[in-house]
Formats: C-alpha cells, sequence, structure tokens
C-alpha cells in the first residue's frame, strides 16, 4: 500500500448473533448495504462512497490514500437483505478501523465488521 496509488479495501461481515465455531462469528448469508469514509488524523475527509453493497457479506473497494500517514476507515452499514426478505435495518450500525500508509507491501488490506 503506498500513497497516491490505488489500494484494494476487502471488506467481510460477518454474523455476530449467529455465532458458530471457534472463531465466535459465521460468514453472512446475506447482500449489506453500506457507506465506506475515510477520515485523515485530523477527522477531514479524503474519501466516500455511498449506496455501497456487499454481496454475501463480501466486497472490495479501491481506495486511493493522498499521503503516507494513519487514516481511519469507516463503514456505515444501512441494511442487509436476506433473500425474499425486506430490507433488515435492525442491526445498522458503524464500525471503524485503522489503516497507516505505507504498510505492508501487499497493497491488500483486510477490514472486518460484524453486525
Amino acid at each position: 500500500m503506498a500513497s497516491n496509488s490505488q489500494s484494494k479495501l476487502s471488506i467481510n461481515f460477518s454474523d455476530g448473533q449467529n455465532v458458530a465455531g471457534s472463531s465466535g462469528d459465521t460468514q453472512l448469508n446475506a447482500d449489506v448495504r453500506y457507506d465506506l469514509t475515510v477520515l485523515d488524523k485530523n477527522g477531514t475527509k479524503v474519501a466516500e462512497k455511498n449506496n455501497l453493497l456487499a454481496v454475501n457479506g463480501t466486497d472490495v473497494q479501491a481506495i486511493s490514500f493522498p499521503a503516507d500517514d494513519t487514516y481511519e476507515i469507516v463503514v456505515n452499514i444501512t441494511g442487509i437483505n436476506r433473500q425474499g426478505e425486506t430490507l433488515d435495518e435492525s442491526r445498522n450500525g458503524i464500525a471503524t478501523g485503522i489503516v497507516v500508509v505505507p504498510e505492508y507491501p501487499s497493497g491488500f488490506t483486510p477490514i472486518s465488521c460484524y453486525s
């Protein structure tokens, strides 16, 4: 991951209400509607993407970080779609994470969100 270049942000939503296994969560078998915001260390918005959809709880977004610095990733969950059901807005909320640029040379940053 380097400044002024496209980085891939992998987002995986898990179902914290229906836990299974030793990891304490399970894959979310639904599509998640969400907004994504990137803030710099001063809280200034440097990127924003709205009305995104994580199919089966998984998505990848391309983000360009403007400088070598620390950034806050804010994921705002706006609804969960299960096939054949109406939009579930009962578990909406915000998840945050920190990204330091430059980080590891892979260019792929995973982020997990629990609903």
